[in-house]
């Protein structure tokens, strides 16, 4: 019996101790698991940061660089985190780093011109802000989420010149920025929200041709910003939010010929970037503003016969596109603005009887607007401008047969033209119509002449009320050109009493002249 007894007590022991073993080893495998787990958490929740810090102050701190090719290596690098994960195993922070990542390799999809590819990418975003919005429809950092993402696709259907779908998007952007507002009314950022969606609504009224709508708009922005800026003065990104605001009023004074006013804008402008526009910037968001700023000083003294003041900002523009260029030569819009300045100088030249100076800078234009339009997917812009440089190398520096080759490309861009919105286009309808007209009549073919001048007389007396005065000038030439001066003759009055003395101006006016003297 005790020999039993003895046996179960050693079985029992044994067991017991089979089991506490098995028990400390599930222990420690189950602590190593929960070690594990922690680590990887750990490792996780750094990898969020580093990207959360790619998408925000990295790519802040980048900008101004103004190299595409790197930010756009940091949208890549984000989106390879995400794509080795399920989607739908993300939290809402992952979700809301991955639409960023979107609306980063958007903007840099937008900038080389790839349009379309920059709205698929937004509406990717948008489609993911949206859906946390939905998850939480009062939370202020998902509304101002998806308010960038609605802004995005907006901006992309601007480019593409569809101002209708544009001004829902922006709609719906001034209504998510209220919604912000209502919030907090005191935060400067939400605020300035809502100074932005201002400015884009009357950007789209601007594009309509509505100048006076447009510039109210533009007006409550400013002073919006002006606000916020004055408020904390050493905020740069509110100092130069508050300068590109003028920008807009800028464009709009331009356009519709209060040239004074827009260089008093300008100067204003200017003042407020301070050293960041100094030739010693390295701020390349800033300067991609600026040079706009000095071509547009150049454009309003050149409108105004101020050739000495148009020269000699047109140089610093000059100087400012290709420190740009020289930066990152695939950013299409640095093209086009190089472009427009290049083709500007080639007036001026052209005025002091320079005509080979003029030559080698209508080429120059040419030469920046075929960069800025190569992409198949580039938008309607591109090609206006594409089609004005060619265009006006073919009146600088004609002769028969270097003219028709630049009257083969100016032609489908023209017959393209006429087939869309005149506001937008009328620039190139009436350069390219003008152009056309005494190119076949230097060719003995005057019924193709009359064909070209009654095309443009057409398209521009259906939107005369909305064209800028530069388009508005075309009208009056072409008028001349079919014979009919006394059509011609109240524009002309009207550019003299907006004070334009522009050199093509002078050389109609010129031109009517002696023939009402013969």
């Amino acid at each position: 019996v005790r020999r039993d007894a003895s046996r179960r007590a050693r079985d029992a022991w044994a067991v017991a101790g089979a089991s506490m073993a098995v028990t400390a080893m599930t222990a420690a495998l189950a602590f190593y698991a929960v070690a594990k787990g922690n680590e990887a958490a750990l490792m996780r929740g750094k990898a969020e940061t580093l990207v959360e810090f790619m998408l925000t102050d990295l790519k802040d701190r980048l900008e101004p660089v103004g190299r595409l090719d790197v930010l756009e290596s940091v949208g890549e690098r984000a989106l390879a985190y995400y794509a080795d994960q399920n989607l739908k195993s993300l939290d809402e922070e992952a979700l809301a780093r991955r639409a960023k990542a979107m609306i980063l390799l958007g903007s840099i999809d937008f900038r080389r011109n790839d349009l379309d590819a920059a709205r698929e990418a937004y509406e990717a975003a948008e489609d993911a802000t949206g859906e946390l919005l939905r998850r939480a429809p009062n939370d202020p950092d998902r509304i101002f989420d998806h308010a960038q993402s609605v802004f995005y696709v907006g901006s992309a259907r601007f480019s593409k010149r569809d101002i209708v779908a544009a001004e829902r998007q922006y709609i719906e952007y001034l209504r998510l920025a209220q919604q912000l507002v209502a919030t907090d009314s005191k935060n400067p950022k939400w605020r300035l929200e809502l100074a932005y969606a201002t400015s884009n609504l009357g950007s789209t009224k601007l594009e309509a041709g509505y100048y006076e709508a447009a510039i109210g708009y533009f007006k409550e922005s400013i002073e919006a910003r002006r606000i916020l800026s004055e408020a904390a003065p050493a905020d740069e990104t509110l100092a130069f939010a508050y300068a590109y605001a003028l920008s807009w009023q800028v464009y709009a004074e331009i356009l519709r010929g209060d040239f004074r006013r827009a260089i008093t804008l300008i100067r204003r402008q200017m003042r407020i970037y301070g050293p960041a526009a100094g030739s010693q910037s390295e701020n390349y968001a800033v300067l991609d503003a600026v040079v706009t700023a000095e071509r547009r000083l150049g454009e309003a003294h050149l409108w105004l016969g101020e050739i000495n003041e148009a020269s000699a900002a047109f140089d610093k523009a000059a100087t400012t596109a290709d420190r740009l260029l020289r930066r990152d030569n695939g950013n299409a819009n640095w093209h086009i603005n190089a472009s427009h300045i290049a083709r500007q100088q080639s007036v001026i030249h052209d005025a002091a009887g320079d005509k080979a100076a003029a030559l080698t800078a209508a080429d120059r234009a040419v030469d920046h607007a075929n960069a800025a339009a190569k992409s198949a997917q580039g938008g309607e812009w591109y090609v206006i401008v594409q089609g004005i440089a060619i265009g006006h190398r073919m009146r600088i520096g004609y002769d028969l047969e270097g003219a028709a080759a630049d009257a083969a490309k100016l032609g489908p861009l023209l017959a393209k033209a006429l087939r869309k919105d005149v506001i937008a286009n009328g620039g190139l309808i009436g350069l390219g119509s003008l152009t056309l007209a005494l190119h076949e009549r230097a060719r003995g073919r005057d019924d193709l002449a009359a064909v070209h001048i009654a095309d443009g007389v057409m398209a521009l007396e259906a939107a005369y009320v909305k064209t800028p005065v530069s388009t508005r000038t075309y009208l009056a030439a072409l008028y001349f050109e079919a014979g009919m001066p006394e059509k011609a003759a109240p524009i002309m009055t009207e550019l003299e009493r907006r004070g334009v003395a522009h050199p093509d101006f002078i050389s109609l006016q010129q031109r009517v002249q002696r023939v009402a003297r013969n």
